[in-house]
């Protein structure tokens, strides 16, 4: 018999894997929006057999280095927000630590440009090779034994049942992608990035929807006192669920701010704003210091329910 599911009681707990899921998925579409519009801002570039390194190089290259670097943010993201709402048997650093392996890779990928046809071999063309070699290996590598890891929790074991053998493919393709040489190599590289992008995706979703249905369970819960014991618990159940929204929304816009931030710090810092680089700069420092001060709230809040 299964043992029961698990509810993520701490507030914390629950405020910690919302943020998490809503990272994940911020940065899974920042970096979709980027790589699509990317391919309509270089014509000069075949879809069919041109990698995504080669986007990295060249006109809008910076806006691309960014949407790897943020999605590198929202792979660690999932992986911590997956390992708080994993029962304690089943929660292990290690898929966390490839997740964020994989992302660190990811990053190093984005800034290390690839040599290009034609042009001897050198040593930031190795670096980005080995990076992107590792940047897939240790994301689907993350992902199989994260889906592992979900099968021995009742409360994930319905989406493990499709996770895990996405994830196998995912990490399957990767070998065909190295070894099938005569393949498209652009078309054949982003069949792959987009089976991953996929399973992050619903993972990520499947995650904010644990984390919701635990504090709808957390605000449902009353206990059974006689008498106006009950009453008064009542008012402190609603109270503490009050808080607990007013935390959840505070967390939410924190991450909105924060992804605004990012997105505007990328186009500023790297030189894409052109003329409005310095207004794209100004809304970078304040979207962060807003995100700031609104996380810091939220935790205050939250302080306020677990006390």
């Amino acid at each position: 018999m299964s043992p029961p599911a698990a509810v993520i009681d701490s507030p914390l707990d629950q405020t910690c894997a919302r943020a998490c899921a809503l990272v994940a998925l911020a940065s899974l579409a920042t970096f979709c929006a980027s790589a699509l519009a990317l391919h309509g801002l270089r014509p000069d570039l075949d879809p069919v057999h041109s990698q995504m390194s080669l986007y990295l190089i060249g006109d809008w290259g910076p806006l691309l280095q960014a949407a790897y670097v943020v999605l590198a943010i929202g792979m660690t993201a999932l992986g911590w927000g997956l390992r708080q709402t994993s029962s304690g048997a089943c929660r292990s650093a290690a898929p966390l630590l490839l997740f964020a392996l994989g992302g660190l890779s990811l990053a190093t990928t984005a800034y290390a440009w690839m040599d290009l046809p034609g042009i001897d071999s050198t040593l930031e063309g190795l670096i980005h090779g080995v990076s992107a070699q590792g940047a897939f290996l240790f994301a689907t590598a993350g992902m199989v034994l994260q889906a592992l890891r979900l099968r021995g929790d009742a409360a994930w074991r319905a989406t493990a049942r499709w996770a895990l053998p996405w994830a196998l493919l995912c990490f399957a393709s990767i070998w065909v992608l190295a070894l099938w040489r005569d393949a498209p190599r652009g078309l054949a590289q982003k069949t792959v990035v987009v089976l991953i992008l996929g399973w992050l995706a619903a993972v990520s979703t499947a995650l904010w929807r644990r984390a919701a249905a635990s504090r709808g369970g957390a605000c449902s819960r009353q206990p059974h006192r006689p008498g106006h014991r009950l009453r008064s618990a009542d008012a402190t159940n609603a109270t503490s669920c009050n808080y607990r929204r007013m935390e959840n929304d505070m967390i939410k816009w924190a991450i909105i701010f924060a992804v605004i931030g990012l997105i505007a710090g990328a186009l500023g810092f790297t030189g894409v704003a052109g003329a409005s680089m310095g207004i794209a700069k100004f809304l970078f420092w304040a979207a962060i210091i807003i995100a700031v001060v609104l996380f810091v709230l939220g935790l205050t809040v939250a302080k306020k329910v677990t006390s």
